[in-house]
């Protein structure tokens, strides 16, 4: 079955539940499902148009993965959080996601609402509290109408503007090679710009960026040890 629309969840009856609403009252057709990230990325050569992650509790870790991910596929997606959290929302938004909402089991309508949203190509943060936490991000995340970006993206990018490469970053940072890959891209997109090179010389031109000392680990044998990067 041609897959377009990816369901994620760890809980195999909630995820099959929402694929039949999802087939059902908003005729959506390619609805797969699937009990984590990893597996979704065996879709990715399938070119699915959306990811619906639904987070339990204690699953922020996977929004490094839900990075990843949307880096490969270049799918829109949405996060379905068990609760209101500031900053599931904010990692959300970092991610990359288009749309956001709260689902305790109750209101479904208020997901299919956002589903069908973000597959039509728009925005949908909508849930209780999000215009508090959009507002909070907004503050948090730009200044002078220029993005700034996340304390993680800057260590990366300090990186890149010095000549490292994926895997020393990856290193350096103590983040996967996925996950630096993911918020190279994710920046680039943002930027419309089609290299590193370009990303770094806009980043520093909008004051986004500045060439502080990289927060490295080191490297070695013995007593050579040396900076990751330079």
């Amino acid at each position: 079955m041609e897959c377009r629309v990816l369901v994620v969840c760890r809980d195999p009856l909630l995820r099959a539940g929402l694929r039949t609403v999802l087939q059902e009252r908003l005729r959506l057709k390619g609805v797969v499902e699937v009990g984590s990230l990893p597996e979704a990325r065996r879709f990715n050569d399938q070119h699915p148009l959306l990811v619906l992650l639904l987070l339990g509790e204690h699953e922020t870790d996977a929004m490094v993965g839900l990075e990843a991910l949307l880096a490969e596929s270049h799918a829109r997606a949405i996060v379905v959080a068990h609760s209101d959290d500031a900053a599931v929302f904010q990692a959300s938004v970092l991610a990359g996601c288009q749309g956001y909402c709260v689902y305790t089991g109750r209101d479904i309508d208020s997901v299919l609402d956002v589903v069908r949203k973000v597959f039509n190509g728009g925005l949908a943060f909508d849930s209780i509290g999000v215009g508090h936490l959009l507002a909070g991000y907004l503050a948090r995340y730009r200044t002078n109408g220029e993005r700034i970006l996340s304390p993680e993206d800057v260590e990366v990018f300090r990186c890149v503007a010095r000549g490292a490469q994926t895997q020393e970053i990856a290193a350096a940072l103590s983040m996967s090679e996925a996950a630096v890959k993911g918020r190279i891209a994710r920046t680039m997109r943002r930027l419309d710009v089609s290299t590193r090179a370009a990303a770094v010389t806009k980043l520093m031109e909008t004051g986004a960026l500045s060439l502080g000392a990289p927060q490295v680990r080191m490297s070695g044998d013995g007593d050579q040890r040396r900076p990751l990067v330079s």
